[in-house]
């Protein structure tokens, strides 16, 4: 599958409805839930699946996130690509969260 724009906006479609399951379900908090599913998602965490996501998607969400967080020391371009996927991923998870409450 190639990452995108309309790939992205799917997938955190899907973070997002397991939050609110694993919320309703549970009771687990859904927005801790939307971090550790970023964080652990394989887009976040293969580096070739990052760098499709970096070069193929907007990140400047995610980048304002690293630099808001001071989490701007990378150890390598790899480093660099996984943390900027795992931030956007995060953004436009976070972002259609609240969306569904306002």
């Amino acid at each position: 599958m190639e990452i995108n724009n309309y790939t992205l906006e799917l997938e955190a479609d899907n973070i997002v409805n397991q939050a609110l399951v694993s919320h309703n379900e549970f009771g687990e908090d859904a927005v801790q839930v939307i971090h550790e599913v970023c964080f652990a998602h394989q887009w976040a965490t293969y580096y070739a699946k990052a760098f499709q996501l970096c070069l193929n998607c907007d990140t400047d969400e995610g980048e304002d996130y690293l630099e808001e967080t001071g989490d701007t020391h990378f150890t390598s371009i790899s480093d660099h690509a996984t943390k900027v996927a795992y931030a956007t991923l995060l953004q436009t998870s976070m972002k259609k969260y609240f969306h569904y409450f306002n």
